[in-house]
């Protein structure tokens, strides 16, 4: 999978659908929870960045993590453009996460994933006390989204991803449709929501 996206980053900002997907949820995620300066921010399945970027401008730190190692170098090309000092790059295939963050999100990445579980309770492990993960991924659709390509998941059921944040000490503050893609397929023209969960951790 990670060869899937080494070879699709450097076109991948030129989409600017994704562009203004990521910027719109972002403002959404934005009206939910209070987001102070000094907070840390994990980008998740980051891509390019374009979702953990609409945040630089309001906190101290943002992490970008991926395992295509191509998405990450362009995401390093945009942090060197900026000059921001406040965010890093991390490919989780080499080098765990570590610490913990005010804020983790995640946009349209873990449907990627194989181990959906796995992953998510690691997340949530690295996520402070009081603080918040965002998770935004498709709801199930019958494979055609990414046709003739194949994911580990066609969509993901919220009730899964509601299930594994309150059995590891999060409370759901949001459960909403956020977005949704649309695609023609053939000659139909098909529609994919998105959602977003928004976790607090209590415990």
């Amino acid at each position: 999978m990670s060869d899937f996206f080494d070879n699709r980053a450097g076109r991948w900002d030129s989409s600017q659908y994704r562009i203004s997907r990521a910027g719109q949820i972002a403002e959404k995620l934005k009206q939910q929870i209070p987001l102070p300066r000094n907070s840390s921010l994990l980008d998740f399945g980051c891509g390019t960045g374009l979702f953990g970027f609409c945040f630089a401008e309001q906190v101290d730190s943002i992490t970008f993590a991926d395992t295509s190692e191509g998405m990450l170098k362009k995401v390093r090309e945009k942090i060197e453009k900026a000059g921001y000092r406040h965010c890093k790059t991390v490919n989780v295939d080499i080098i765990p996460l570590t610490g913990t963050y005010y804020l983790i999100l995640s946009l349209l990445a873990l449907h990627h994933i194989e181990d959906l579980s796995g992953t998510v309770v690691n997340l949530i492990n690295h996520t402070e006390k009081k603080g918040y993960i965002c998770l935004c991924d498709m709801d199930p659709e019958d494979g055609s989204f990414h046709y003739p390509e194949t994911v580990p998941h066609n969509g993901i059921e919220r009730s899964v991803l509601i299930d594994l944040l309150e059995k590891n000490g999060c409370r759901i503050l949001f459960n909403e449709t956020v977005h949704t893609n649309e695609k023609l397929v053939g000659e139909i023209h098909r529609t994919y929501p998105v959602f977003m969960l928004i976790g607090q951790k209590i415990t």
